[in-house]
């Protein structure tokens, strides 16, 4: 059978163009050649976010805003783009952090999404100034069955007081601790085949202007220098949750424009005791995969906020479709 994950061109050509009024599309069923799917099956291949498939999250960019106040210590959430059509640009970093959070647990830890015939909730592993965890929290829709998002609150909040003695744990992705520190005795393997063919792009500009032919040894270079200053100071290397490849890697700062300025992280995981360079990150990529784990720290991890920057995340919502035509 043909791989309809991202038939995009098939799939926006059957899908309502009022993709906005998302309980119409859970009507009736869609048909690509001989094979029928419900619309739940559509989105998935389609790359909507598994939050989206799931529950209808209206006023989603105002509830992002409450919950950007609630949440504690402060932080700029920002990006230099809109996530999607409905949410602003302030609140880039943390519709992502919410949207893969959602999609950790329900392929990882499903029993950390509580439901039951009328209510809905997870865990956003975000906590208040008084240090109460803050939940997302969701009500069954009677007349289409699906959930709606009412809002993000703090675990004292009275609004959820109805599922009060089945609040959920956090997302847990320490499944073994030695993968969230880097191992300075191991070697590493600096096959640069994948980041030269498939994602030059994600490296500074500055690295188009040299000729081909040392594009090569300018990076290896420029990675050793890494991998030694990673001797010096191990912490350096911070861990990130690969939604794509579904695991735990090391971020490492890469320094190419200027000697001690990060420009580009590279993603490395321990395989056979060495450490193999699995892809480059832009520094947007690679702060929004950590920030799933954790605040980065911000010595050389943040994010720079580059309209011109790759966004090649695999998850949209319903209302992006039509612009991607």
């Amino acid at each position: 059978m043909e791989n309809l994950y991202r038939v995009d061109s098939q799939i926006y050509e059957n899908i309502d163009e009022s993709c906005s009024s998302t309980y119409k599309l859970y009507d009736r069923p869609y048909f690509f050649g001989q094979y029928s799917y419900n619309i739940e099956e559509v989105l998935h291949m389609a790359g909507i976010s598994d939050l989206y498939v799931w529950a209808i999250c209206i006023g989603e960019n105002r509830k992002l805003r409450e919950l950007s106040m609630l949440a504690y210590p402060r932080e700029d959430w920002s990006g230099a783009k809109k996530p999607c059509k409905n949410v602003d640009s302030d609140f880039f970093v943390l519709w992502k952090y919410i949207h893969h959070t959602f999609g950790y647990l329900i392929r990882k830890e499903p029993h950390k999404i509580y439901q039951d015939k009328t209510y809905g909730c997870f865990n956003t592993g975000l906590e208040s100034e008084k240090y109460e965890e803050i939940y997302a929290f969701f009500r069954r829709n009677s007349n289409n069955d699906r959930f709606e998002l009412q809002g993000f609150y703090e675990a004292t909040n009275n609004s959820l007081n109805c599922i009060r003695s089945k609040l959920p744990d956090p997302a847990n992705y320490i499944i073994n601790p030695s993968d969230f520190i880097f191992d300075v005795t191991k070697e590493m393997d600096y096959s640069l085949s994948h980041i030269l063919d498939e994602r030059q792009h994600r490296l500074p500009k500055i690295i188009r202007t040299i000729d081909e032919r040392f594009r090569e040894d300018i990076i290896v270079n420029r990675m050793r220098q890494a991998h030694r200053r990673l001797k010096r100071n191990y912490k350096l290397a911070v861990p990130q949750y690969s939604p794509r490849f579904d695991e735990i890697q090391l971020l490492i700062p890469v320094c190419i424009t200027e000697k001690t300025k990060a420009d580009c992280a590279l993603a490395v995981r321990k395989i056979d005791d060495v450490y193999v360079a699995k892809t480059i990150l832009t520094m947007d990529m690679a702060y929004n995969n950590a920030r799933l784990i954790t605040r980065p720290d911000p010595e050389w991890l943040h994010p720079l906020k580059d309209e011109s920057d790759v966004d090649e995340d695999d998850i949209t919502s319903p209302d992006d479709l039509g612009e991607k035509k």
